[in-house]
């Protein structure tokens, strides 16, 4: 999903300030417990960001500002993000550009950051350990799980240092917060008094909206959401609140999610799965030498059909096209993570490759159609 959006505004001052959002993070670093269930989405090759961009403007678009941020977290996969701000930067060198992350790990890349004259927004729901831990499901800071218990205190000391560390760089740094009712709206005065400290220079409100997730909170009412403005509105910020009028995980951001994933169509009726345990999407292309194969049986019925061998590593471009042969029946391909080149050639071969951590059923369930994890609609 990329998309435009034209709804952030500064509360009060009733002007729009137009900016395109380039999904171009294929791996997440954590997931909330309210996510849509199972929504995947392609992330964008650096390359084809710097098209849309183009392509954009040349439409006649007014675009303020280029924000990479999802489908997941743009400093999971640093390479790639600096690649595709080196050359957005260089192409439109007046462009105010920012990435959104956790900002877990920033301190490596902030030089750079630095002098692409990239902003930071911070992604940021709790200031408290305990907090963090109702609101996420799993963090994975290192590529690796760990406890709740025990990540949820890396993650809250983890922003607390990166913000700090921006202030020292002189980057200029914002945040935005997801309300979720009833878990951390009486802390949002808290975490706002956080952020000033540390020198944000904005914070942005997300109210958050019903997405279909199993025990999700109520939708955030408009009066609550002024309420927080109100108790933030003084805080010594450089720039006011800034409101946004839907979350990214709204009903709306979900449909559009949903309609933009790969579907079945003659000839292309399974999903590959690159899988080492057989219940996780948890296998790098390039170190996969089998996929499970899901289709839907004779009864209709979504289920693992059968393991294909794919060949050994090595053999250069060769061997993704030997793999868009072999799964050549398949719309889609699920990944922990790949390389750029080999998605671009399987892409080319009719193949695409999604980047998901989740459960194996429970995604291709909805790579079929289905509702909820484990339920067909």
């Amino acid at each position: 999903m990329t998309m435009i959006s034209i709804a952030k505004c500064c509360c009060g001052s009733g002007s729009q300030a137009p900016w395109l959002q380039l999904a171009i993070a294929p791996r997440a670093l954590a997931r909330k417990r309210f996510a849509a269930p199972g929504l995947l989405d392609r992330a964008l090759l650096p390359a084809e960001a710097l098209a849309l961009i183009g392509q954009t403007l040349d439409q006649g678009a007014m675009v303020a500002m280029v924000e990479l941020a999802g489908p997941g977290d743009p400093l999971a996969t640093p390479e790639l993000t600096l690649e595709c701000l080196r050359l957005v930067r260089e192409r439109y060198p007046e462009l105010a550009i920012t990435i959104s992350t956790l900002g877990l790990g920033i301190d490596a890349y902030l030089a750079e950051l630095a002098g692409l004259q990239v902003g930071v927004n911070f992604l940021v729901d709790a200031v408290r350990p305990e907090v963090v831990q109702e609101l996420f499901a799993w963090i994975r800071p290192e590529k690796k799980t760990i406890p709740l218990v025990r990540v949820a205190p890396l993650l809250v000391e983890g922003q607390a240092r990166a913000m700090q560390a921006c202030g020292k760089a002189g980057l200029a740094f914002t945040v935005s917060t997801t309300v979720y009712p009833g878990y951390n709206d009486i802390h949002i005065e808290e975490l706002a008094e956080t952020v000033a400290d540390l020198g944000g220079s904005a914070m942005t409100l997300l109210p958050f909206m019903p997405c279909g997730a199993e025990k999700e909170p109520a939708a955030l009412s408009s009066r609550r959401l002024a309420e927080l403005g109100e108790l933030v509105t003084n805080l010594p910020l450089a720039a006011p609140p800034v409101y946004i009028g839907l979350a990214r995980n709204s009903n709306e951001a979900c449909k559009l999610a949903a309609g933009n994933l790969p579907r079945p169509r003659p000839g292309k009726g399974k999903v590959a799965v690159l899988s080492g345990n057989g219940m996780d999407i948890d296998l790098h292309l390039g170190q996969a030498i089998k996929a499970l194969i899901y289709g839907a049986r004779q009864d209709g019925l979504v289920c693992l059909l059968e393991a294909r061998e794919l060949p050994e590593p090595g053999g250069g471009d060769s061997r993704w096209r030997q793999v868009s042969e072999i799964l050549a029946d398949c719309f889609v391909l699920l990944a922990a993570s790949a390389g750029p080149k080999p998605r671009r050639i399987l892409g080319q071969h009719g193949l695409p490759l999604l980047i998901s951590d989740d459960n194996v059923e429970g995604t291709v369930e909805v790579l079929f159609g289905g509702g909820k994890k484990g339920k067909r609609p």
